[in-house]
């Protein structure tokens, strides 16, 4: 117990988890109002639809 004990102090201490524990605790987990409609993101943020025009194929009938 005490070398997990001793794990966990030097994971703490590191940059990266401090960064997110930062970021953690700036984060609104407070759950949606289920009386208001669901939110859509942005026209802006959508994907622009995809070319699905195909390519003029050549074909050859060797037909002998």
């Amino acid at each position: 117990m005490i070398d997990e004990a001793k794990q966990r102090i030097a994971s703490l201490a590191q940059p990266e988890t401090k960064e997110f524990l930062v970021w953690f605790d700036e984060q609104d987990f407070s759950p949606a109002d289920p009386a208001l409609p669901p939110s859509l993101p942005l026209g802006q943020t959508l994907p622009d639809l995809p070319d699905l025009d195909f390519l003029d194929i050549e074909t050859t009938s060797e037909s002998q």
